[in-house]
């Protein structure tokens, strides 16, 4: 289950906890795994460990049962890349969320269900409905030797401003 993260993790055993202190924790979806051949999603989920290991932040990395079973109450903050969240996996986070976990999803992340259906429960959580999804015609493997290669989707500019969202944390 853990092959994709297996690329750069050599001290990850069964899903336990390695780092020492850890409170950040990076979910690998197995069920994102099936749906999705080999591409962007793994080299996002690679370059986002290696990112949040370089800022110097002990990272733990779960997979959806751990959810299940109540793993994240000892996480501060839960990091998301595949598209693809069980079901249950979705409401233990979201209840999590309620009682104060930090989630960072990355674009489309958690927006679909384990069937690759809609994940109605994530997007009620985040105020949005996800209408489709911008690809490139690249898929990006390895960031290092294809990023040069891929083509700009769109821009997103961050501002605060009246929407009544407050400032962007």
């Amino acid at each position: 289950a853990l092959n994709e993260v297996g690329l750069f993790e050599d001290i990850i055993a069964e899903g336990a906890a390695q780092a020492q202190g850890a409170a950040v924790a990076l979910l690998y979806s197995e069920s994102s795994a099936i749906w999705s051949a080999i591409g962007t999603g793994g080299a996002a989920l690679r370059s986002l460990d290696i990112s949040l290991r370089h800022a110097e932040l002990p990272v733990d990395v779960l997979i959806e049962e751990d959810c299940d079973s109540g793993r994240l109450a000892y996480y501060d903050a839960l990091y998301i890349v595949g598209r693809q969240l069980t079901s249950s996996a979705t409401a233990a986070v979201l209840e999590w969320v309620r009682g104060g976990g930090k989630l960072f999803l990355t674009a489309g992340a958690a927006l679909r269900t384990e069937s690759n259906e809609t994940n109605a429960a994530m997007e009620e959580a985040l105020g949005i409905e996800q209408l489709g999804m911008l690809e490139g015609a690249v898929p990006l493997n390895f960031i290092k030797q294809d990023i040069r290669f891929a083509t700009l989707l769109d821009e997103v500019t961050l501002s605060d401003d009246a929407s009544g969202m407050g400032p962007l944390a």
